[in-house]
């Protein structure tokens, strides 16, 4: 069904198809995720085998098939973590309103993420952008040494 939706909604022609499980390896999982490995290699779909959560949103696949429990925790971890990343966002926006703050990972040039730079430009065509910001508020949540362009200082 998430296939047919993929293909005639999203206009995938051939929608590749994953089973979020615990590893990639086809033999991962308790009996329901190998049985179900099993189903879904012989299907005749375009699998793409397993997928981690980790992996959902790196675009191995535009269907991932998976139980309800699994599912629903799936989600609401997404939910949460998105949540937590919008009150980051908005924490560090409101911590730099002065022009000589130390640079903030808002500043329309570049980006301080995980101790390098990107462009905003690039963030915005990275799936990864949000997570590198996130981890580099978080890191900096103390006062001490802010990272510029040329450095620490």
């Amino acid at each position: 069904m998430g296939a047919v939706y993929a293909r005639e909604v999203l206009e995938r022609p051939s929608p590749r198809v994953a089973l979020l499980n615990i590893g990639s390896e086809a033999g991962k999982g308790n009996r329901l995720y190998r049985e179900t490995y099993e189903r879904l290699a012989s299907s005749g779909l375009p699998f793409a085998g397993n997928v981690e959560a980790r992996e959902l949103f790196a675009g191995k696949a535009d269907v991932v098939v998976c139980d309800g429990f699994t599912g629903n925790v799936a989600l609401k971890a997404m939910e949460g973590a998105g949540e937590a990343c919008w009150k980051l966002l908005k924490a560090e926006v409101a911590r730099r309103p002065s022009p000589g703050s130390p640079p903030c990972c808002c500043a329309p040039s570049s980006w301080a993420c995980g101790g390098g730079w990107i462009t905003a430009s690039t963030a915005r065509r990275s799936s990864w952008a949000l997570t590198a910001w996130c981890s580099s508020v978080m890191a900096r949540r103390t006062p001490g040494p802010w990272p510029t362009a040329s450095g620490w200082r």
